[in-house]
């Protein structure tokens, strides 16, 4: 198990930050097209909390080697920990921000829980420092490249186009570009040859297509 969590940790990174980069900027045309204009003013409170999710989700790798080796001290320690923040920090930021002071207070909860597990896997499962974070800032590097598009796109073209959903779609275009950029530039050498080692000639063709995309090596049948 200890070999798998370092590849985990690259795959949560470089898929899930860039989907929280993209819904974190887009959850204003997001409401709009799902729950109606009349719902705009929850747009801010949807970007936070997928960032809150993710916070709480990118600790999912050592989490399972964690339970896995019966280590849930750390696990209920994590829980009680992120469970007294949410409830100091709601408390202390709902009657100024309200329920947005709520949903900042998840996002530093779930901080909280991933530090812990992420320092916990570290210790007794003795996962490398340093490959582990090898393998997390590949991600960042390219929810940087997504950002940087989404904030160009935005400020030069889509402040001209009015309609939910064409502003949705374009974006998601423009998004997926900067992330096959973004991911040829940073996924390179071991993280790169890891990744192509995962696919195999019974891979699904859509998968593998997408992987040549990307850059990645891909098995010939």
């Amino acid at each position: 198990m200890k070999s798998f969590i370092p590849p985990l940790i690259s795959l949560y990174s470089l898929f899930l930050l860039p989907t929280t980069v993209f819904v974190a900027n887009m959850a204003p045309e997001i409401v709009r097209i799902v729950l109606g204009e009349q719902w705009s003013a929850a747009a801010p409170i949807m970007a936070l909390v997928m960032i809150a999710f993710a916070a709480m989700v990118m600790s999912q790798p050592m989490n399972s080697g964690l339970e896995l080796n019966a280590y849930l001290g750390p696990r209920l320690v994590g829980a009680a920990v992120s469970i007294l923040v949410l409830g100091i920090l709601s408390l202390m930021l709902v009657g100024q921000y309200g329920t947005r002071g709520i949903a900042m207070a998840a996002i530093v909860s779930g901080l909280c829980a991933s530090l812990i597990n992420f320092a916990a896997g570290f210790w007794l499962l003795d996962i490398d420092f340093r490959k582990a974070l090898n393998r997390f800032l590949p991600g960042v590097g390219v929810s940087a490249i997504v950002e940087c598009g989404l904030l160009a796109y935005r400020e030069l073209i889509l402040i001209y186009v009015e309609n939910s959903v064409a502003r949705f779609l374009s974006a998601s275009a423009v998004s997926a570009v900067c992330f096959v950029i973004g991911f040829r530039l940073f996924v390179r050498g071991s993280n790169n040859g890891e990744l192509s080692a995962r696919l195999s000639p019974e891979t699904s063709r859509i998968v593998l297509e997408a992987a040549k995309i990307l850059g990645l090596r891909v098995p010939t049948r």
